[in-house]
């Protein structure tokens, strides 16, 4: 794909579509939820039956929803939560295709995203297992940045400044 996608991950109830949508008013992007594209029809359930799958399916839904042109913003993950309750890395294949303009990753305080899940979702998740699958999302974000040549930006749920900068700084080029 063209490099048209700035991509945003992090773990559920972190506030990716929170920043996302303040973004996309900022630079004029069209903003995309990986769980729509693959039509994840309830968002409430944050396990995956087949990872690999569901990235198919993903690039597939880009490629489609991509087609007129333009600046995109993906909402996504780094990693997933899979049918055995484990958490598994998205394929560095996956953002091979995606092809990003830059990568971003939203980290916050583990036991308020506990508390934020169970209020929007009425499921509870232990903070210690959102604290692994988080540390993955690091670990995982890190390796795809080095093996892209994509820069990463790894911002707090607080403090967004890092990403504003950066895309500040491609969005002129465009």
């Amino acid at each position: 794909m063209d490099k048209k996608i700035f991509f945003i991950g992090g773990i559920h109830g972190v506030g990716k579509s929170a920043i996302c949508n303040i973004l996309c008013k900022e630079f004029n992007l069209k903003y995309l939820s990986a769980s729509h594209i693959i039509n994840w029809n309830d968002s409430k359930v944050k396990n995956v039956d087949n990872v690999s799958s569901t990235q198919n399916k993903l690039i597939s839904g880009l490629q489609e929803s991509i087609i007129n042109g333009g600046n995109f913003l993906l909402d996504g993950h780094f990693s997933l939560i899979n049918n055995d309750d484990n958490v598994e890395n998205i394929p560095l294949e996956t953002f091979e295709h995606i092809d990003p303009i830059n990568l971003n990753l939203i980290i916050g305080d583990t036991v308020e995203i506990s508390q934020r899940l169970l209020k929007r979702d009425g499921k509870f998740y232990e903070p210690i297992f959102l604290k692994k699958l988080q540390d993955c999302e690091i670990s995982n974000a890190k390796m795809i940045s080095e093996k892209l040549n994509v820069n990463l930006n790894i911002c707090t749920t607080n403090d967004y400044s890092k990403i504003f900068t950066a895309f500040n700084l491609y969005l002129p080029k465009l």
